[in-house]
């Protein structure tokens, strides 16, 4: 899946237990804006960067890429999936565990998303992020 909606702890739940289900579903085959879009290809404006700053450090792998879109939606920027480009992305997904046995990479991985739900106060409903972005969820 190359776009999302913000993640929530619900959505992200869901996503661990039926990740293979909802890798079937192709990305949305329209052009336009979407909450975020992951890492492995963004094109950005220089003015984009000037205002959002750098990846933020603290977060060792994933989802540095929401931290990022949040960032840019909140920065007056807006972030679109392209349907008409195609880029192969080989991902190692060293995140995903075996069955339900976690990894150094799955803890970080939480411990990332817990992180972003505190820096971005949210986690539990993306409203209060949605209204102070001027998106609709």
């Amino acid at each position: 899946m190359s776009v999302d909606v913000f993640p929530t702890v619900s959505r992200k739940v869901r996503r661990f237990l039926s990740l293979r289900t909802l890798e079937q579903r192709e990305s949305p085959g329209v052009t336009g804006p979407v909450d975020y879009a992951i890492s492995a290809c963004w094109l950005l404006r220089r003015e984009a960067i000037s205002a959002t700053g750098l990846l933020d450090e603290r977060i060792f792998y994933s989802p540095e890429d929401v931290d990022y879109c949040i960032r840019l939606w909140e920065a007056g920027h807006q972030v679109h999936y392209f349907s008409e480009v195609a880029v192969v992305h080989d991902a190692q997904e060293i995140s995903r565990p075996k069955g339900l046995r976690m990894n150094r990479f799955t803890i970080r991985h939480a411990m990332g998303l817990f992180y972003l739900f505190a820096k971005h106060r949210y986690g539990l409903s993306l409203g209060g992020l949605y209204s102070r972005l001027g998106r609709f969820g």
